[in-house]
């Protein structure tokens, strides 16, 4: 496995990670408890993260090209949360919380959508069925290490700079990749 794949499914599971935790905090005070803003289903990417695999095999641009633009997506789409996020939790905290929870969904889709695209098109580059199993190694390993650095770095800074270290770790990700394991 080359060390670039190394460094684009680290840069992926951490900046996943990152992002989860960074919306379940912005999303607590929304939804009403830290409970409901840890269901999946709710306020995170996951259940979206479908999609964007899914409409991947209708665009016809190179792997290479389609991990950069939804890199670019998912930076923007982190920008705008985390200047909007809040502002439109304060907005609809007089709504009822189906619809709260609702119009939360509509808002974080865009970002599911996109952060569904880089991961399994770099697993299908990985051509050897021991390189995909490393890929997926990486990926949960730094996932789990995320986890434990997340709430440190959001004590210690905030968890807007969690979330900036998502995109750092998603650029990273971005611009390792075109070289490395994600090319046509």
């Amino acid at each position: 496995m080359p060390r670039r794949a190394f460094f684009i499914f680290g840069a992926l599971g951490t900046g996943y990670l990152f992002v989860e935790i960074a919306l379940m905090q912005k999303t607590a005070l929304l939804l009403g408890h830290p409970t409901y803003s840890n269901r999946g289903d709710a306020a995170h990417p996951p259940p979206r993260l479908g999609g964007g695999q899914l409409r991947r095999r209708r665009l016809a641009w190179p792997p290479r090209v389609l991990v950069r633009r939804a890199v670019i997506a998912i930076v923007f789409l982190l920008i705008v949360e985390q200047w909007g996020l809040h502002a439109m939790c304060l907005a609809l905290m007089p709504l009822p919380f189906a619809l709260r929870a609702a119009l939360l969904v509509l808002a974080v889709a865009p970002l599911g959508f996109v952060m569904g695209i880089p991961f399994p098109i770099g697993l299908r580059e990985e051509r050897e069925v021991s390189g995909a199993a490393w890929a997926l190694g990486i990926n949960a390993f730094s996932s789990v290490v995320a986890s434990l650095l997340a709430v440190p770095t959001a004590m210690f800074f905030s968890f807007s700079a969690v979330a900036v270290l998502a995109m750092l770790l998603y650029a990273v990700a971005g611009l390792v990749a075109p070289r490395g394991a994600v090319t046509s």
